[in-house]
């Protein structure tokens, strides 16, 4: 099994809404895997890290769900769903929270890179070796237009 690092990127960011990177298996060595298969692990492996948080996991699938969301931390999402509540009521599953990133994907919230290349459609075919790295860059727009 090959083990993928993932790390999301905010530009002009300073690391406080970042998320910490996580491992994603993604097949044997040399084998292709989809870009939509590994942002699907991808999602899910941040939030079972975010859920492995104890009282920090709110905060932490809070960021997961936010960098695919349109705006800043402002709620209103690509998909139209609202933020998980603070009120502890139930976060999105893991399932919804893939479709909200395949979409976000879609719209071109985000980029993905591997190895100094972007990665353009869901289908796209990737071969990783061990140790390599998957960077999701989230695309943000200037203020003032």
């Amino acid at each position: 099994m090959t083990t993928v690092e993932v790390r999301g990127r905010v530009l002009g960011d300073a690391g406080g809404g970042s998320l910490p990177p996580v491992g994603v298996d993604v097949g044997s060595e040399g084998e292709g895997v989809t870009l939509r298969e590994v942002i699907r692990q991808a999602v899910l492996a941040q939030l079972a890290a975010a859920d492995a948080q104890g009282e920090g996991a709110p905060r932490a699938r809070r960021l997961v769900a936010e960098q695919f969301r349109a705006g800043s931390g402002q709620g209103g999402a690509a998909t139209g769903d609202a933020a998980p509540a603070a009120d502890g009521s139930a976060p999105p599953s893991g399932a919804a929270e893939v479709e909200r990133a395949l979409d976000a994907f879609r719209s071109g919230l985000f980029a993905v890179f591997t190895s100094g290349h972007r990665l353009e459609s869901l289908d796209e075919q990737v071969t990783f070796g061990q140790g390599d790295r998957i960077t999701f860059l989230r695309i943000t727009a200037l203020v003032g237009g």
